[in-house]
């Protein structure tokens, strides 16, 4: 037995630390700091949360909002969904049963249950994409030739896209703005960590579907870096800008920076298949504007130059807000 496996892991990175360790030297990154200031830091410190993923256990009400939920989806999504949702009724079960001789707050068992499970989980996913990531970060994409690997990535890259502060924050506000009732909020507000994995089944189904000519590496080799963000996966199809807000793109050009050199892409149009063969400063400059104007709270880049010359589109520090353009749980391709 490890000892880690004893350990409380309260401080839950929605960002991959060891994936924007490529844009760091030294463990240290550059990025913009909630005052609009560029900064330096350690990738451990950065895009985490306390208790980001910490569970909890359900009633009946919870219960009945996530299988409502599930049901908007495909059958065999849902199948997906309730595999995932006993588990962590398993779970509910053990921490409901601690709870009548043990404080939650305070006993470790309960802890280790409530801090550490989704936490782990989403680390083994992340463990499990690694080889592929460093293998498409030196150019070679031959890893997701095999359906098991391409699976893997895919499914990796859609919980990514769901699991960040900022979807949830921004799903979080449409629900008070749309005016649901206080009950299906509260709902949503406690399940979220359920409700967003299950998002990312759906999405990652969607993904695997996708015809294989519109998965594709990026080279860069313009020498002007790639950045990344706090939200890392962004949907840069060109209906994002008439798309109302709070409401579900109808397609998706998935761009996901790699390295400051590489990023991949999983498009709907053809708006971007030419930069399979090339890629141009401009291109690059897009990308990262649009990166920029879609992050949290902050971008990350490799060097000084490159998250300065992006400051002026991140919108969080200049007080100001950017719609969120929700995914749909209707569909296995949102």
């Amino acid at each position: 037995m490890n000892p880690k496996d004893f350990e409380v892991k309260r401080k839950h990175h929605y960002v991959w630390a060891r994936y924007l360790k490529a844009w760091a030297t030294r463990d240290k990154i550059h990025y913009i700091s909630k005052k609009g200031l560029p900064a330096t830091d350690s990738v451990k410190g950065l895009a985490r949360e306390l208790g980001f993923y910490k569970i909890t256990s359900f009633n009946e009400d919870d219960l009945l909002y996530i299988r409502t939920i599930s049901k908007l989806a495909s059958e065999d999504l849902q199948s997906a969904h309730m595999a995932f949702l006993d588990q962590f009724i398993v779970v509910s079960n053990m921490l409901k049963a601690r709870a009548r001789n043990y404080n939650l707050d305070t006993d470790l068992p309960s802890q280790i249950l409530q801090y550490n499970i989704l936490e782990n989980l989403h680390g083994g996913i992340e463990r499990e994409t690694w080889p592929i990531i460093s293998e498409l970060r030196q150019g070679n994409t031959d890893g997701l030739t095999d359906q098991l690997n391409r699976s893997k990535f895919c499914f990796y890259i859609a919980q990514q896209l769901v699991r960040t502060k900022t979807v949830r924050d921004k799903s979080f506000a449409a629900s008070l703005r749309n005016k649901l009732p206080e009950k299906l909020t509260e709902a949503m507000k406690r399940n979220w960590w359920c409700i967003s994995y299950m998002l990312g089944i759906n999405l990652g189904k969607g993904l695997l579907e996708t015809p294989r000519d519109r998965h594709f590496l990026i080279e860069n080799k313009t020498g002007i870096p790639f950045i990344t963000s706090d939200r890392p996966v962004i949907n840069v199809h060109s209906c994002m800008k008439a798309t109302p807000l709070d409401t579900s793109p109808e397609k998706l050009d998935l761009y996901y920076p790699l390295s400051p050199t590489h990023a991949y892409m999983i498009c709907d149009s053809e708006d971007y298949l030419l930069l399979k063969e090339k890629i141009t400063v401009d291109d690059v400059i897009h990308l990262n504007k649009c990166m920029a104007e879609t992050c949290g709270e902050t971008v990350y880049g490799s060097t000084l130059e490159s998250v300065l010359q992006t400051r002026r589109h991140v919108t969080y520090w200049r007080g100001q807000t950017t719609s969120p353009k929700l995914i749909s749980t209707q569909t296995s391709n949102p």
